[in-house]
């Protein structure tokens, strides 16, 4: 009897492991392709483009390719004197720049629209559809629409004010006008993840803020915040990535100008690419943009969570004393 009762039992343990391997397989099978076109696609150009940077590398000549270690790097960096350390930090500063211009905008603008429809006011699903209808249009058609907007002789937004403002080829205009397009074009999938955060919020937290005095801001401050940090630093961290890969919004309506002042690195990184024998170089340009995007990133996760960490146990803390007031 007992015998039986092993043979059983090791039946069934194989059975489970036996299932356990074709679920793995299964797992496997469905991620394979997306495995495969992932290190094609980026995988396999991440490591070479980290290859090449440490070489003189000559696209069109291969045979005088020349081993230099770092020096691309230092001279990029470091190197005062080397013309491509000035032409990589201008348009580092300039992108540094927008960045700290667009990503504000680019959070409180879609958070600000999405908690007005968060409250379903009469056609909120028309509107949600309205703000995101941008995204879907091509960056190309996007830099024609704001180019005529803000032409200096027959834009429509000179006309209806009366002004006479060259907008793309004087500063700060060219700014503003290269980041009311991106916010315009941009804000929609943000307003949707912020809507979708708002919408799983628990509403019975509301009612007891509102009863201990909680209400306005304090309730946006220490309810609504913290209760959608997980997506508040998904959106600040891939806001923050595509506000650092600017390049449509300034190449068709600025051009880059006025004197280069919006050519942002991805910019210049293009246009050196162009030039044969300097392939080495701008792969290390473009190796050096990511890690700084990285660094960013990654500050910003930790210190986005921290400060939402020390808000909840501030605002759980003040609502258990009922001291928060209006």
């Amino acid at each position: 009897m007992l015998n039986q009762e092993n043979v059983l039992s090791e039946e069934r343990q194989r059975q489970k492991r036996k299932a356990a391997v074709l679920k793995h397989l299964n797992i496997l099978l469905f991620l394979a392709p997306f495995a495969v076109v992932f290190s094609i696609f980026f995988l396999y150009p991440l490591g070479y483009g980290i290859y090449v940077s440490f070489f003189k590398w000559n696209i069109y000549n291969p045979s005088v390719n020349e081993f230099v270690g770092f020096e691309n790097y230092f001279k990029i960096l470091f190197d005062s004197e080397n013309i491509y350390h000035q032409y990589f930090m201008e348009g580092m500063w300039n992108t540094f720049l927008f960045v700290l211009m667009s990503v504000p905008c680019m959070l409180i603008v879609p958070f600000a629209l999405a908690y007005l429809i968060n409250m379903k006011p009469f056609g909120w699903k028309v509107f949600k559809c309205i703000f995101f209808a941008p995204g879907v249009i091509s960056i190309a058609a996007v830099g024609i629409i704001f180019t005529e907007l803000f032409n200096t002789d027959y834009g429509l937004i000179n006309n209806v004010f009366d002004l006479e403002i060259q907008w793309t080829n004087h500063q700060p205009y060219a700014w503003i006008v290269i980041l009311l397009c991106t916010v315009w074009w941009s804000i929609g999938s943000n307003l949707v993840i912020f809507h979708a955060a708002l919408a799983e919020v628990d509403k019975t937290v509301y009612e007891a803020a509102s009863l201990d005095g909680c209400v306005g801001l304090k309730k946006i401050w220490y309810i609504t915040l913290p209760s959608i940090k997980n997506q508040f630093m998904v959106v600040l961290m891939t806001t923050v990535i595509g506000s650092f890969g600017l390049y449509g919004q300034s190449y068709l309506i600025t051009k880059g100008g006025p004197d280069d002042t919006t050519q942002t690195v991805i910019m210049r990184i293009q246009a050196a690419a162009s030039k044969p024998g300097f392939t080495g170089m701008v792969s290390a340009m473009a190796i050096c943009l990511g890690i700084v995007i990285i660094i960013c990133t990654v500050i910003q996760h930790f210190a986005t969570k921290d400060h939402g960490d020390r808000v909840s146990r501030h605002s759980r803390a003040k609502a258990a004393k009922g001291e928060v007031k209006a």
